[in-house]
């Protein structure tokens, strides 16, 4: 059972991989699904830090047989903004991993220089009743000519996760975990930034002081705010600092494009 938009943000990351992998050549990747039952000992470990246990998991694995990875860069694929492109973004694979933890899924890679590539995803199967779809509302797409989104979350993985989302919404992505790095950094690029997403507990300013200085500049760039606690509680505390939405964490894609949607029109 997972978010269908976030689902979807990983195969097209791991396809988008497999693809660049060939480079001017001709390849194929391969999507393939199954079952699996895995005893303790068979469950992998390098690139998650979730409690798995053993049983039944629906595995999806994405292979190319493209240029590979060294055991360098293999150790390093997961780094944030870390990249063996010379023009690549360097948030594909981070962006898996955290979609992977919020699943309570767990993420092998396997690879050589020259061999080609193996992403393989393990999501713990659900037991019961498989839930029934529901229409899905037709996708926002939002412009990036005129802007970007400024992401301030302290949690790295938050950061991971929410900028891959964002940047399948149609948005150029500008992060940091720092919300006073973030005021310089909205003063140096305020002409480009036209959306804030912001999270309301951080140390140093919180979502709420740094989204008053803002404010304090005259400009009324749309703002969401991200909390954990019950929006109706933090509502009133923004008052005056519209325009301003709010989302729980943790948000789906669906609730972060209807976000997106209310605030910018």
């Amino acid at each position: 059972m997972g978010d269908e938009g976030m689902l979807q943000q990983i195969l097209v990351n791991l396809v988008t991989n497999g693809v660049e992998a060939y480079g001017d050549k001709d390849g194929e990747v391969l999507i393939r699904w199954y079952t699996k039952n895995y005893s303790q000992a068979m469950l992998p470990h390098p690139y998650h830090e979730v409690d798995l246990q053993e049983g039944e998991y629906f595995c999806i694995e994405v292979t190319d047989k493209g240029c590979g990875m060294g055991r360098e860069a293999l150790s390093r694929a997961f780094e944030p903004f870390y990249s063996t492109k010379f023009t690549g973004r360097g948030l594909g694979l981070a962006v898996v991993l955290g979609i992977m933890r919020i699943h309570k899924g767990a993420l092998e890679l396997i690879s050589s220089s020259g061999q080609g590539a193996t992403a393989r995803l393990l999501f713990p199967s659900v037991v019961g009743k498989p839930v029934e779809a529901t229409v899905t509302p037709p996708e926002i797409k939002v412009s990036t000519s005129k802007g970007s989104v400024l992401l301030v979350d302290d949690d790295e993985n938050v950061l991971i996760t929410g900028a891959g989302m964002m940047r399948y919404l149609g948005f150029d992505i500008i992060t940091t975990t720092d919300s006073r790095q973030a005021l310089e950094i909205y003063q140096e690029r305020r002409s480009e930034i036209n959306l804030l997403l912001l999270d309301l507990a951080m140390p140093g300013l919180d979502g709420r002081e740094l989204l008053a200085r803002i404010r304090a500049t005259g400009n009324k760039v749309p703002a969401i705010i991200a909390t954990g606690y019950s929006v109706k509680q933090v509502r009133e505390r923004f008052v005056g600092l519209e325009p301003v939405e709010f989302i729980q964490k943790p948000y789906t894609m669906d609730v972060l494009r209807k976000q997106v949607r209310e605030v910018c029109w």
